[in-house]
């Protein structure tokens, strides 16, 4: 089954030609996911008064003049948070402040963008040379060390999770009248996401073996270089008993 899977999955020019495809459909949904809202946050009054809430029914007409619901009425994008947070941190923020913004400008977006980056660098590297010998696996998946890297430091799939998270815990607060809605930035910015594993798992794919084998050239070499120094010891022992 694996073989088959193997002779399915695409290589050469094909992997390359899919690989600047899905990097493509990557920045077209990484751009328009950041600017998109992500999740919505809405207020009802109703809940809040008596006997429900605190608020006495003599100060509703007070408080609906306020025009509360409108105001409190938000969609929220993640590109709004990140200009939100450098607007803050420029102004003399807090260190919340600072973590936040560089979580979500290195780890979350500039990471994950580079990893893309270097993965078509990898196709390129795997089935053109154009950067290394081909017959050389050390030129050969460079790229993929790199990426593997990244791969574990980019964050984008945690603040998606982080963001479903929130999302469907906020349902416990309808109760006091706060809702959080999901909207649909955060299903483009999957769909982003969705790319870059599909990318990483199809030029990584052939790197595991290529990489055992470069592991093992080395300890070839070891154990080559282990049995002549043995045999050298042997002969200056039989010289010295001579």
């Amino acid at each position: 089954a694996s073989q088959r899977y193997l002779r399915w999955c695409p290589s050469g020019k094909s992997l390359v030609a899919l690989v600047c495809v899905l990097f493509a459909a990557f920045a077209v949904f990484l751009c328009k996911g950041l600017q998109m809202p992500c999740m919505a946050l809405s207020v009802s009054m109703e809940p809040m008064y008596e006997p429900n809430g605190p608020i006495p029914l003599a100060m509703k007409d007070m408080v609906e003049s306020f025009q509360l619901e409108e105001i409190s009425k938000t969609d929220v994008s993640m590109w709004a948070c990140i200009t939100e947070l450098a607007s803050r941190v420029a102004q003399g923020g807090g260190p919340n402040d600072c973590i936040a913004l560089g979580l979500y400008v290195v780890f979350v977006i500039a990471f994950t963008v580079l990893d893309m980056f270097v993965l078509v660098i990898g196709a390129f590297q795997q089935h053109s040379g154009i950067w290394g010998d081909a017959t050389d696996s050390t030129h050969r998946f460079s790229a993929l060390g790199v990426s593997h890297a990244l791969k574990k430091l980019s964050m984008m799939d945690v603040a998606l999770v982080g963001l479903f998270l929130i999302l469907c815990c906020g349902s416990v607060y309808e109760k006091e009248g706060l809702s959080l809605h999901f909207r649909w930035g955060l299903f483009v910015l999957f769909c982003a996401e969705a790319c870059h594993y599909l990318t990483y798992f199809l030029v990584s794919r052939p790197a595991p073996q290529a990489s055992r084998q470069a592991a093992a050239k080395p300890a070839e070499d070891l154990e080559d270089n282990s049995s002549n120094r043995e045999e050298e010891d042997s002969s200056s022992m039989s010289g010295t008993v001579v």
